[in-house]
């Protein structure tokens, strides 16, 4: 079946220096009572980068529609999870409608959309202190599976669908009080692996999935103290996965240098000052080519909070800038163009000031604006679509939304055979230099 495709035009801008200029806006105080989990998905397909949301202590799961200027209207899909730690979104049942799933101190549910935005709950499985979900085809067969991390029964394992959203567990990884896992391919095989990080043991190993069951792949690091959130990254674009992590107890932002085995890594401390740091997201944040690091430091007690960026000069060296230190407990974040003037904006969850807050990065930060463009139409009779320009291209790049490179290609077509529906980012390198940015949509 043939793929369509709708695009969004940002406004093109490059990024000469970075400023930090940002104001910082509330997204909602309601049923935010332990605001946690946050991130950033299209709900609705209009273009905009639209949130979801859990709160631990008002045990609800939420979701907030953007208006594409940065302000968002909210809609509770339940009140009665307990300690409703995050959620994340899929079409699980294969009816082509967006459906929910998020965990708390207890249970695991999905949430069936009728498709008029009217959800049921359906439990999944009973569990304890879960603290992280995600949705992915863990053993494509090109249905919707589900991955969670279980802090309180220490595993992750997955829940493959067996059609119309039926779950069955496989094994589970053995991990003392994981907090989160991540994807990535870390022995460079072309298969998708887990990585999975130990807060007890202060470990970091990666385990591949045959389809069956996990096996441990490799070991990334021991002795980083309380580990809490962790990335796969091409973080020094030689080609191969390393990984991001920040350390809670040892108040330590980190990346490991992968040298393409997945066996042998090598510590870089970023920051070692972070109080309780807690999640870091991996992106070109200033679109100068080299990977940039936001991360949120939960702080003690509410004292010390911050969320920070680390601009990277291309060589892995990183400047810390301090983004905000008024909210209290900072804890899961998004990062995208929420405002939408081209630049990129952070939404985060504030757990002790009980709200969702959004860090809108002001346009006065650009020194030199620059309105490149570039023209995407479809390959008639073909799964394709063709970039044109004025100026010679010189590259382009597909990103998914969490940042991740899907694609580099010197020619001016992307292949959309093997991409899923979802929305993605495509960057056009000119051969001056200078950048464009467009949103895809696959659907």
């Amino acid at each position: 079946m043939r793929k369509n495709y709708f695009l969004s035009i940002a406004l093109v801008i490059v990024l000469q220096s970075f400023s930090q200029s940002f104001t910082k806006t509330l997204i909602s105080n309601n049923q935010a009572n332990g605001a946690f989990g946050l991130i950033e998905y299209d709900i609705n397909g209009d273009g905009n980068f639209d949130l979801i949301g859990t709160s631990k202590n008002d045990n609800s799961v939420l979701y907030f529609i953007n208006n594409g200027s940065g302000n968002f209207t909210q809609h509770v899909i339940d009140t009665n999870l307990p300690g409703a730690a995050f959620a994340f979104a899929g079409d699980l049942d294969g009816d082509s409608d967006l459906d929910f799933v998020a965990v708390g101190s207890s249970e695991m549910r999905w949430y069936e959309n009728d498709g008029s935005d009217n959800f049921t709950p359906h439990t999944i499985d009973n569990i304890t202190d879960a603290s992280f979900v995600g949705i992915y085809d863990a053993d494509g067969d090109g249905d919707n599976d589900i991955g969670v991390a279980i802090t309180g029964e220490n595993y992750i394992t997955a829940y493959l669908n067996g059609g119309s959203a039926n779950f069955s567990r496989v094994n589970a990884i053995s991990i003392n009080s994981p907090k989160m896992f991540y994807g990535g391919d870390f022995n460079g095989d072309g298969t998708a692996d887990i990585l999975a990080p130990s807060f007890g043991n202060g470990t970091i190993k990666w385990y591949y999935f045959n389809g069956l069951y996990f096996t441990s792949g490799g070991t990334v690091t021991t002795g980083f103290n309380g580990v809490w959130g962790t990335e796969g990254v091409d973080m020094d674009g030689d080609g191969d996965y390393d990984v991001v992590a920040a350390a809670y107890t040892d108040n330590t932002i980190a990346w490991f240098e992968n040298d393409g085995s997945g066996t042998n890594f090598t510590r870089h401390d970023i920051d070692t000052s972070l109080n309780h740091a807690m999640y870091t997201r991996t992106i070109d944040f200033d679109y100068d080519g080299d990977k940039d690091i936001v991360a949120t430091g939960n702080g003690t007690g509410g004292s010390g909070s911050e969320v920070v960026l680390y601009t990277n000069d291309g060589n892995q060296n990183f400047t810390k800038h301090v983004l905000d230190n008024t909210s209290q407990g900072p804890a899961w974040f998004a990062v995208q163009d929420f405002y939408g003037n081209g630049v990129r904006d952070i939404a985060f969850a504030a757990d002790l000031s009980n709200e969702f807050d959004l860090l809108i990065q002001q346009t006065s930060a650009i020194s030199n604006p620059d309105i490149n463009s570039f023209i995407i139409t479809s390959n008639p009779g073909h799964e394709q679509v063709v970039l044109s320009s004025e100026k010679p291209i010189k590259n382009i790049i597909l990103f998914d939304l969490a940042g991740r490179k899907l694609m580099k290609t010197s020619r001016q077509i992307i292949n959309l055979t093997h991409i899923p529906r979802g929305t993605y980012i495509i960057k056009a390198v000119f051969e001056d230099g200078s950048l464009g940015t467009k949103k895809l949509i696959v659907d």
